[in-house]
Formats: C-alpha cells, sequence, structure tokens
C-alpha cells in the first residue's frame, strides 16, 4: 500500500514517511498542503465497498513512477489551480 504524504513543511513530510515506512508501508511524497483535498477524496473513495458492506470490491492504493505518454511537451501541460 502507498500512503500519498502532502504537506507544506518539508521535514515534517520526511518525518511522516519515515514512520510510515517503519510500519511496513510505502509513501509517496507528493507536494504541499494544496493537494489535501485530493487525498481526501481519495480516502472517501477507499472506504465506499466497507460502507457498504461490499468487502470482496475493496481495493488498495499502490503508486508508481512512470514516463509521460510521448510528444506531451511540459509546456503544453496546463498548471493546476
Amino acid at each position: 500500500v502507498t500512503v500519498p504524504i502532502v504537506g507544506n513543511d518539508e521535514k515534517a513530510k520526511l518525518l511522516v514517511a519515515r514512520l510510515t515506512q517503519s510500519m511496513g508501508f510505502e509513501t509517496s511524497i507528493l507536494g504541499n498542503i494544496k493537494h489535501a483535498h485530493t487525498l481526501e477524496g481519495m480516502a472517501n473513495l477507499y472506504f465506499t465497498p466497507y460502507a457498504a458492506g461490499n468487502f470482496d470490491e475493496a481495493f488498495e492504493y499502490y503508486f508508481r513512477k512512470g514516463t509521460a505518454p510521448s510528444g506531451l511537451k511540459k509546456s503544453k501541460v496546463r498548471q493546476a489551480n
């Protein structure tokens, strides 16, 4: 399972990452606190099968680094708001 981490304090993010990894989880530091609302939505989605009693439909998040599609240029990707 990958635990995503966001925040504005770099030292705190690293501390949380080390603590989380010591419990056997993978971590991915994704940026500053403005991304927290996205992670909260992911948490809601994660709990949906449990809330519905569909335990066989449960899933885990695993983040993997990838590469951008060929031909994609940084200048053509809009900045997040």
